[in-house]
């Protein structure tokens, strides 16, 4: 009899990728298992089953806040380190204390601060686009379908003319006087 795989860290492993996004199949490659074996837990053990359903859905609520917060634009805190970068040079000392000519060089940023503003990420067109056609579809979708009602008449007078008259229509549309003749081939 095989050892199952299914242990508290599969199922912790597993769960966080789902709440990372990650597909079933995604999941599986993941953590080394068939898709086969993986729907054999989700019917053996209806709890982990359950927490996937949850984990997905927590997933899909994130992506959907970030989705909309782009549609409004937002703020985003920026930290910017403030300093004076030096270099000091510090000379070695042999064992009675005297200088040996050669140097400890220290590299770093002296007395700093850190200036933290807020920038506005602003409203992706984009992301108010999708987020429209798909929560109002009939009203904000790509494709317009216009109804007709009524007659549509066509207008075939000149489906039935002969070329002469054709080559007339043609020099009146043009405002020219010359029959209309062949390409003109060099001789």
């Amino acid at each position: 009899m095989s050892v199952s795989k299914f242990t508290p860290e599969f199922r912790r492993k597993s769960l966080k990728l789902f709440r990372k996004g990650y597909t079933a199949k995604e999941v599986c490659n993941d953590l080394l298992i068939s898709q086969e074996t993986f729907c054999q837990y989700m019917k053996k053990y209806p709890e982990y089953s359950e927490s996937v359903k949850q984990s997905r859905e927590k997933s899909v609520e994130k992506v959907k806040d970030f989705l909309f917060k782009k549609c409004e634009g937002y703020f985003i805190e920026e930290e910017e380190v403030i300093g004076k970068y030096e270099e000091t040079k510090e000379p070695i000392l042999d064992k009675d204390g005297k200088p040996t000519g050669k140097f400890k060089i220290t590299k770093g940023m002296k007395p700093h601060t850190i200036r933290k503003t807020k920038k506005h990420v602003p409203v992706d067109i984009s992301a108010i686009k999708y987020y429209l056609s798909n929560i109002a579809p009939e009203e904000f979708k790509d494709k317009q379908e216009i109804e007709h009602f009524g007659k549509l008449e066509v207008d075939t007078r000149n489906l039935t003319l002969t070329k002469d008259e054709l080559d007339e229509l043609w020099r009146d549309v043009r405002k020219e006087k010359t029959p209309i003749d062949e390409p003109k081939t060099s001789e």
